[in-house]
């Protein structure tokens, strides 16, 4: 897959093109859906958003909330 996202640090480039290794480990699973993640913290940001509903990401201008920050801003 050719992926077009940018990163101003190379550690983050270098993690994000482990997320299109699909033989890659997924150690770290969602006690709620079973659903696996190479890293811890990427696990408890799914239970947050999806399965608690978290949405801490507020707009000014509307009602909408976002569980990300890049959401909001693109919003």
């Amino acid at each position: 897959p050719v992926c077009y996202i940018r990163f101003s640090r190379s550690y983050n480039l270098r993690t994000h093109q482990l997320t299109h290794d699909k033989n890659r480990p997924k150690p770290f699973s969602c006690n709620v859906c079973e659903k696996g993640f190479a890293r811890k913290h990427d696990r408890d940001r799914h239970v947050s958003a999806v399965h608690a509903g978290e949405r801490s990401y507020k707009c000014s201008q509307c009602d909408a909330s976002f569980a990300r920050k890049t959401y909001l801003t693109s919003h």
